[in-house]
């Protein structure tokens, strides 16, 4: 029982003391998005430079992702461009970004 509380325990907030998570280590939520993502980055890194606009990754990835939702769409690409998988190469007033894979 010890062993569990020692592992689970959030002392190193209040004591500054004991081992912080590491920063290095990816969130189990960024895992989760670069699983749920992986049609994303398949289709870019199939198309030509590696970069496709947002509405055409969205059409390619259809068939994957079944009725893709355009802003949770958009949030999973602002969560990859985070952990550096893709970048926005260029900007879109109406959504239509250019996205490159990076990786």
């Amino acid at each position: 029982m010890e062993n569990l509380s020692k592992h689970f325990s959030l002392d190193y907030l209040v004591t500054g003391s004991g081992r912080a998570p590491s920063s290095n280590q990816p969130s189990p939520l960024d895992e989760a998005v670069v699983m749920y993502s992986a049609p994303f980055l398949r289709a870019l890194r199939a198309a030509p430079n590696r970069e496709l606009k947002f509405h055409e990754l969205l059409k390619q990835t259809a068939p994957e992702i079944q009725n893709p939702n355009f802003d949770q769409s958009l949030h999973v690409i602002r969560s990859l461009e985070k952990l550096k998988f893709v970048e926005v190469a260029q900007e879109d007033p109406y959504g239509n970004h250019l996205i490159r894979a990076v990786l």
